[in-house]
């Protein structure tokens, strides 16, 4: 494919991950593990006499609730069972939802509040990443909502086998939360919060995009811990311009 990465060295670290399901969503627990540090780490920066708390200082990581039982977005109604990752902004939880729009699949970020009913649109994204051929197996879509200058929220989908998703970024790897599509099991959503760099250059702080060798890296592993396609995540001339 167009985004894959040539000449990158195998990961040799094997992280063991342990899931659990509520309704369609599958989250890994080293990935719960990795955002509760993330976000503990984050809190306690949060001291009497600093500035208001920022966007990455609002989320929290829980156990999954319902799904939605309205439709988020009438133009685009999901198709397949609702994911709920557990991943919390303001007691919103961010879940996902697959559609199709003239025959090609899409996949939306809503918040929705289980005590209200309520749904709201889901973060806005700043940068993003789309596959040349939609179709092909690997990673298809990625994109990325930076929270603050030093925190991510990034979520995606990629087809084929996958079992396990990483993303590494200035030297460390995460582990990334992964649920199969109920109505295609061959498409696998994916989910992370995370610290890091925004790929971008929207926030005051950033005067200017990360350089290559500081982007995040994406990989989708099989069953067998081979790679099955490994992204650089750098707007391509045909994604869509997040601004």
């Amino acid at each position: 494919m167009g985004g894959a990465l040539t000449g990158v060295g195998s990961m040799t670290t094997e992280i063991q991950t342990t899931r659990h399901t509520s309704g369609a969503a599958v989250v890994g627990l080293a990935g719960m593990l990795a955002v509760m540090l993330t976000v503990a780490g984050v809190a306690a920066c949060s001291a009497a006499g600093e500035p208001p708390a920022g966007p990455g200082d609002r989320w929290r990581v829980g156990p999954t609730g319902p799904a939605p039982t309205i439709v988020p977005n009438p133009s685009l109604p999901p198709v397949g069972a609702m994911i709920t990752t557990g991943l919390r902004l303001d007691g919103q939880e961010l879940v996902l939802a697959f559609g199709r729009l003239s025959g090609t699949v899409s996949l939306e970020a809503h918040l929705y509040d289980s005590a209200t009913g309520v749904v709201a649109s889901g973060p806005a994204p700043t940068m993003g990443w789309l596959a040349p051929d939609q179709t092909a197996p690997g990673f298809v879509d990625i994109t990325e909502a930076a929270l603050d200058d030093s925190h991510v929220l990034e979520w995606g989908y990629a087809r084929g086998p996958v079992a396990r998703i990483t993303v590494r970024q200035d030297g460390a790897e995460y582990p990334v939360a992964t649920a199969v599509w109920s109505a295609d099991r061959d498409v696998t959503a994916f989910w992370v919060l995370r610290p890091g760099k925004p790929s971008g250059n929207w926030h005051p702080r950033v005067t200017s995009p990360l350089p290559d060798d500081k982007l995040p890296v994406f990989t989708a592993l099989n069953h067998n811990g081979t790679n099955l396609h490994r992204v650089l995540f750098k707007l391509l001339p045909q994604s869509p311009p997040f601004i």
